[in-house]
């Protein structure tokens, strides 16, 4: 009998380390940098493996995809591995990441060739509100309009130690982030999640350097209740601005950290140090000098500004607004009515961001509240500069950037929007949020880094007598 329980606890330990080696990732190099070279690879690739990309020039005219799988594509560096996107369809790569199949793309250099991908050359997606990639160590090379570097949509995680080059003259940004698609959810979702500045909930951009030889567009931008830390990067001839809910049927960024960067402007075009039309966070000890003079942050609010607006929402001047659906997927909630047939989505008092037809819809609260406030000319105009989560006042605070001033600016076009942003109300100058704690720097992705999910072995286990 002893002998056959040591037997039994054999396999048992056995089947134990067997299991942790059926789990231990491997390294696979693709036979070349060609994108079928490179696909076969993935394909081949197991959960959690490195696939190795060597150094070559080599230009793709099929898409590159990475989906259902934890994966590492690691090129030999920039400069080493060069990839011209000559790629007809939506994207050059295409990644698709969960939390539990984390994707990092590092050591490449990614030029803009004859494929025009409005929607990304890089487009990463996944689940809402995901950690699950890293973008790292790359540089994206754009001499021509007709795409943008990085699209992300949904996902958080982590863009760090890249340099963007535009030399392109035009529309030309560098990373789009989207909170929730616009086809399905239009940033719904996204809007409806508790405000979470100072954690990882966030996509982070930290420690790139993005240089533009002509400004006519923002390096970065963000729409559909995106949530984004910018910080310890460089600006060269370029600047930064977010989408509000007025324009593409989409609602507005939801937060955003700016802090610790350097903006250096050089160009013949004075640039305003941000551009902001919705949501709320902070701006703080950011540096910006050049041998131009910049304008200030400037905070806008299209909606207000019947020339601006470029949506299907409606002025927001004190209207009763309601919704003609509750799917997020129907344009009818992208488009404000008063009356009519199927105009009747209202939100609930006590969750301004959720629909609803009927109380009982509303946890507690009446479906008794319409798209905008119900203060003054509409106040709160909804999703803009200085609310948050269910429409609650959360004013954006900026301190400690210099001579950079702040204020309000209506497009030249004689509209109240002073009266719907205020000084000291919606937005603080000079004063340091209270409470505020930044995220640990550097992210910590960006020194342990998952590669694939962990199996732990069985626990527990026991030899019956």
């Amino acid at each position: 009998m002893c002998r056959f329980k040591s037997f039994i606890i054999f396999l048992v330990f056995a089947a134990i380390l067997l299991y942790g080696f059926a789990t231990d990732a491997t390294t696979r190099t693709a036979v070349s940098c060609s994108d079928t070279d490179v696909q076969s690879s993935i394909n081949s690739a197991g959960n959690g493996d490195t696939v190795v990309v060597p150094a070559g020039n080599c230009t793709w005219t099929s898409r590159i995809s990475i989906s259902g799988k934890a994966l590492v594509l690691q090129g030999a560096g920039i400069g080493q591995t060069n990839i011209t996107d000559n790629v007809s369809a939506s994207d050059a790569l295409d990644v698709s990441c969960t939390t539990s199949n984390f994707v990092r793309v590092t050591g490449f250099t990614i030029i803009k060739g004859t494929g025009n991908h409005q929607e990304g050359i890089v487009q990463i997606n996944g689940p809402i509100g995901n950690v699950c990639f890293r973008f790292d160590h790359n540089r994206i090379l754009q001499g021509s309009t007709g795409s943008r570097g990085i699209q992300l949509r949904q996902v958080h995680g982590l863009i760090d130690h890249n340099v963007f080059d535009v030399t392109a003259s035009g529309s030309v940004q560098s990373v789009s982030v989207t909170g929730s698609n616009d086809s399905t959810d239009g940033g719904f979702t996204p809007w409806k999640a508790p405000l979470t500045l100072g954690t990882n909930k966030a996509v982070y951009i930290e420690d790139n350097t993005f240089s533009y030889d002509n400004q006519a567009e923002d390096s970065i931008d963000a729409y559909g209740g995106a949530r984004l830390v910018i910080r310890y990067n460089n600006f060269n001839n370029i600047s930064i601005g977010f989408h509000g809910t007025d324009s593409g049927n989409r609602r507005s960024v939801h937060s955003y950290e700016i802090y610790s960067n350097t903006f250096t402007n050089n160009s013949d075009t004075r640039l305003r140090g941000a551009t902001l039309r919705g949501g709320t966070g902070v701006i703080y000890n950011n540096t910006y000098g050049g041998s131009t003079s910049w304008y200030g942050i400037t905070l806008m609010n299209y909606r207000s500004c019947p020339p601006l607006d470029q949506s299907s929402w409606g002025t927001c001047n004190g209207t009763n607004y309601m919704l003609a659906s509750m799917s997020f997927t129907a344009q009818g909630s992208r488009t404000s009515c008063t009356s009519g047939s199927g105009c009747n989505v209202k939100f609930c008092s006590n969750a301004r961001d959720t629909v609803c037809t009927l109380d009982s819809q509303c946890s507690g609260g009446t479906c008794t509240t319409y798209f905008d406030g119900a203060g003054a000319s509409g106040y709160p105009c909804r999703d803009q500069v200085g609310v948050t989560t269910n429409q609650l006042s959360s004013p954006l605070y900026v301190w400690n950037n210099g001579s950079m001033g702040i204020g309000t600016y209506d497009g030249g076009s004689g509209c109240p929007i002073d009266s719907i942003i205020m000084l000291n109300r919606d937005y603080y100058a000079g004063t340091a949020k209270l409470g505020y704690i930044a995220y640990p720097y550097p992210y910590p992705l960006s020194t342990n880094t998952p590669t694939h999910t962990q199996l732990n072995p069985p626990t527990n286990l026991r030899v019956a007598p």
